[in-house]
């Protein structure tokens, strides 16, 4: 008997804790809290390109690992880099596009076409401006001939000039 006695005593102070703490909960008023948003933000203005002006000064390129170096205004890609430029496709080990310069520049094992003609060589320096280009340990084909050189430059549309 007093086993039960005690049983319900406890029973009644779980109960009394329990509406306590009810009573206590209706007191506090929950405050929804947001965070302010951040003061400082970048706007960003659109300006509308034609686009006659886009698709003859795209630069288009793709790699594994893409850094920019804004205040050198470099584009750097390494790692399975390609770059497309007019009719010009660079591949290459790593290609740097110098938008202060118009110039592109790769280092390591480098193919490139342009337009028909494939070279192939150890690095490339190329003005985005001219389409002119020089291609170090160059290598090419010709109609039925190859031809190769330590440096090969695109001196116009369909005239290179070949060194060593």
């Amino acid at each position: 008997m007093t086993k039960m006695r005690n049983s319900i005593g406890l029973i009644w102070i779980i109960i009394l804790c329990l509406l306590t703490l009810i009573s206590y909960a209706q007191e506090f008023e929950i405050e929804e809290v947001t965070a302010e948003p951040d003061t400082t933000s970048l706007v960003i203005p659109i300006i509308e390109i034609p686009e006659e002006f886009t698709e003859l000064d795209s630069v288009s390129y793709r790699a594994d690992n893409i850094r920019y170096d804004i205040q050198n205004e470099l584009i750097i890609l390494s790692s399975n880099a390609t770059m497309t430029y007019h009719s010009s496709n660079i591949k290459a080990n790593e290609i740097v596009i110098d938008l202060a310069n118009d110039q592109a520049y790769t280092k390591g094992e480098t193919w490139m076409q342009d337009g028909t003609q494939i070279l192939y060589g150890t690095g490339i320096r190329y003005d985005l401006k001219t389409t002119n280009g020089l291609i170090y340990d160059g290598a090419s084909s010709l109609e039925k001939g190859f031809y190769y050189g330590k440096e090969i430059r695109k001196v116009s549309e369909d005239v290179y000039d070949i060194d060593h």
